[in-house]
């Protein structure tokens, strides 16, 4: 009885699995397309992390250092994928870091004083500056406050998330994001 059973599901499972036929006209799923977009979710989420925990630490430094600094903070993975986020100020003169922090893979932070490379730091800072005047330019005053996201493109471009972040009275906002990419070096 058992067998007969398990051969009437076995039956029925098949039948369901290859009695269905294709619908040729339904919507096509681009399979590039979507996992260029989850890389770039992921990408996202993993400097976020470093974001959060990296200003968790910065906000223990001295606080006269951090008043000092500007809006131009940023995060970015090495060659060898290692985060680091770099805390400073755009001038005239370029950026001037004033913290530079590494997360190791076991989420250890530390303060570097390593040095990085001044137009690597200048191109960001500049790509965030740009973005944030246009992004500020666009929307009315008074304006949800968001988080920044910058990222370097292998064609020199540069990409800059602007997306909504939790407000300083502690509500969650959605939407009214802005995606710039451009580039920022001399033509």
């Amino acid at each position: 009885m058992k067998r007969l059973i398990l051969l009437s599901l076995i039956v029925l499972a098949s039948s369901v699995a290859f009695g269905q036929k294709p619908k040729k006209d339904g919507p096509k799923l681009d399979v590039a397309d979507f996992n260029a977009k989850v890389a770039v979710a992921q990408w996202l989420v993993e400097y976020d992390n470093v974001a959060w925990k990296t200003t968790d630490v910065l906000l223990k430094e001295d606080k006269a250092k951090i008043q000092g600094l500007g809006a131009e903070w940023f995060c970015f993975k090495d060659d060898k994928q290692v985060w680091h986020a770099v805390y400073g100020k755009l001038t005239e003169k370029g950026y001037v870091p004033a913290f530079h922090y590494v997360m190791a893979a076991s989420g250890e932070i530390t303060l570097s004083t390593d040095k990085i490379d001044q137009d690597f730091l200048d191109t960001h800072a500049k790509a965030l500056a740009t973005s944030s005047t246009k992004f500020r330019s666009s929307v009315p005053a008074g304006s949800p406050k968001c988080n920044q996201y910058v990222r370097r493109n292998a064609d020199k471009t540069f990409s800059v998330w602007l997306l909504p972040a939790f407000q300083a009275n502690g509500v969650a906002v959605y939407g009214g994001e802005g995606i710039y990419t451009r580039s920022i070096l001399p033509e």
